[in-house]
């Protein structure tokens, strides 16, 4: 009531405090849709020095802290009344991870609208951006590739390569460029492989889809061999190698039985009908929930 006695009074003093109490949360009784509703940020507020309220309306819009809702609202407002602003406005809130990812990849959809070239870069930095989901990134790279598939593929490429990326996401995002761009994601995968710091479900595993079209051979042989991979990994390379190379496999099999004496124990089949030597450790499966959840969306 303060505030908008003081609106009488001084209109410029007082419409700013107006504005920045209904966007503040802990004020209770004024929000900014009043504002909207009463028409005053229209009429009076924008109308009395309009640089100077569409600059305090950018200012708040581009403050972390206020409620998604009202920062949208208020984008939108200052959108319609200077465009160029408004444009900033919407590729700062594209960009800004207190945002949630909806109402980003929204801003996303605004930006494209009016300005091709800053919405396709913002389109870039959210697929490339760790802190969003797998899910949401990988379907903004599928939006992106339509407008401009070379940055498409180059922001994937960093959700494959760069370290900060849970396992999993990496790993989606190396078979999505496996399909769409495949000696891009044969070396993202074979990356991914090298990485100590990865599970070695995600460092073996993905090598066995039909779609990964690398030296299989090769690559399994080298993974086998692998001291750094816990034994049932290790098996697993092996156990691939020796359905597409099968005396090379049958070897690599020894080398790991040879290596892990404590695993337990399962007979290695072979083609003739009889039976090798009892050979360590058992063929894995998929070792948790979330390995299990990563492949169905590899698969769907």
């Amino acid at each position: 009531m303060a505030a908008k006695s003081l609106a009488l009074v001084d209109r410029e003093r007082g419409l700013d405090l107006l504005v920045r109490l209904a966007v503040d949360p802990a004020v209770g009784g004024l929000d900014i849709a009043d504002l909207f509703t009463e028409g005053r940020l229209d009429a009076e507020f924008i109308e009395v020095d309009p640089e100077r309220g569409l600059a305090l309306l950018t200012e708040i819009v581009s403050a972390p802290g206020e409620d998604n809702f009202t920062r949208a609202q208020l984008a939108d407002f200052v959108l319609e009344k200077d465009q160029a602003r408004g444009i900033s406005v919407m590729e700062r809130l594209a960009k800004d991870d207190s945002m949630d990812e909806l109402s980003r990849v929204q801003c996303i959809r605004k930006l494209l609208g009016m300005n091709r070239a800053r919405g396709v870069e913002a389109s870039g930095f959210l697929i490339a951006d760790y802190r969003v989901g797998t899910d949401i990134r990988v379907a903004e790279y599928s939006f992106l590739s339509a407008f401009d598939r070379q940055r498409a593929i180059a922001a994937l490429k960093r959700m494959a390569t760069e370290a900060h990326n849970s396992d999993l996401t990496r790993a989606v995002a190396s078979i999505v460029l496996c399909r769409d761009e495949a000696d891009e994601g044969v070396m993202a995968l074979a990356e991914l492989s090298r990485d100590r710091q990865v599970s070695g479900f995600h460092r073996v595993y993905h090598f066995s889809f039909p779609w990964v079209r690398a030296d299989l051979a090769n690559k399994m042989a080298e993974l086998s061999a692998d001291a750094t991979l816990p034994v049932k990994w290790r098996t697993f390379a092996a156990e691939q190698l020796w359905e597409s190379e099968g005396l090379a496999g049958k070897r690599a099999w020894r080398v790991v039985g040879a290596s892990e004496c404590g695993a337990e124990s399962v007979h290695l089949p072979c083609r003739g009908g009889a039976q090798d030597p009892v050979i360590p450790a058992l063929r894995p499966g998929l070792t948790t929930s979330s390995d299990r959840l990563g492949l169905g969306f590899l698969l769907a």
